[in-house]
């Protein structure tokens, strides 16, 4: 007698698949839309006038005013050079023919995601280039309440914890178990809200900052380049936005996404590269 079992023939085997197809994982922007936006198309190169810093000088007692000590109020302009950035793929004729997948569509959705992390991996690769810098192992208290107190006393107190215009950090993941160690981000009666990090697992803000993670943060040989800065440390620009283009020449089928843009150091005071060199995960 023969018993048919799956392993021994294939006679009736039939294989089956979702109608759809799953998606993988991409960084979000979290860099390029929390600078300063510059506000227009750039075209073939954007420049920002800048005023210098003017101090007070003390008019003497016998002093009649009628010649001063001017103050060359001129700044050093920051200029923006565009780039384009891209992700394209594409298919035959047959390959079109013969899957019950939509690859223009779903295709298309997959690659401006991409494009999306590579822009804010564009824009965090001008944080090395901060003059302002901390570097040690992980972030702790110590380095972290000197990185913010930096902050403020670099920006004549214009920018302060807590202020209007929240001050702004973004770290690597790597550092996500070091920074849940320090009191001011995970204790509400530390934060002076109700809000308790330990019991939701998440945290956005502490001790005035707002903190995000992003996972392209630039990482060379001095260790990944977290940034803590306010909006109009940095500027960016866009001459194209991300857009999609499906096109077809002979019998392949083409999509690309495409976007045009700028990032650059507009202010490099009101920055600081917190360089961590050892990862705690």
């Amino acid at each position: 007698m023969a018993t048919m079992v799956p392993s021994s023939t294939t006679s009736f085997d039939r294989t089956t698949y979702l109608d759809t197809v799953e998606d993988p994982t991409y960084q979000r922007i979290v860099f390029i839309d929390s600078v300063k936006d510059y506000g227009k198309r750039l075209l073939d190169t954007g420049t920002v006038q800048k005023y210098a810093r003017a101090l007070g000088t003390t008019l003497a007692q016998s002093a009649t005013g009628a010649t001063l000590t001017t103050s060359d109020i001129g700044g050093t302009a920051v200029t923006l050079s565009p780039a384009g950035t891209y992700v394209a793929h594409a298919w035959s004729a047959n390959m079109e023919a013969q899957i019950n997948i939509d690859l223009a569509s779903g295709g298309k959705d997959v690659i401006e995601q991409g494009l999306a992390e590579s822009l804010d991996s564009n824009g965090l690769g001008n944080v090395p280039s901060l003059t302002q810098s901390i570097s040690q192992a992980a972030i702790d208290s110590a380095m972290w309440y000197q990185a913010v107190g930096r902050l403020t006393q670099n920006t004549n107190g214009a920018f302060a914890p807590g202020e209007a215009e929240m001050i702004r950090a973004i770290f690597s993941p790597t550092q996500y178990p070091n920074l849940m160690n320090i009191d001011v981000f995970t204790h509400s009666d530390i934060r002076g809200d109700s809000e308790n990090p330990h019991v939701k697992g998440i945290f956005t803000k502490g001790g005035g900052v707002n903190v995000r993670f992003s996972t392209v943060i630039t990482q060379d040989a001095n260790g990944w380049h977290n940034p803590l800065y306010v909006a109009s440390a940095f500027i960016h620009a866009w001459n194209q936005r991300i857009k999609g283009f499906q096109e077809q020449e002979n019998l392949e089928h083409r999509i690309n996404v495409f976007a045009n843009d700028a990032t650059a150091v507009l202010h490099d005071l009101r920055a600081i590269d917190l360089r961590t060199t050892a990862s705690a995960l």
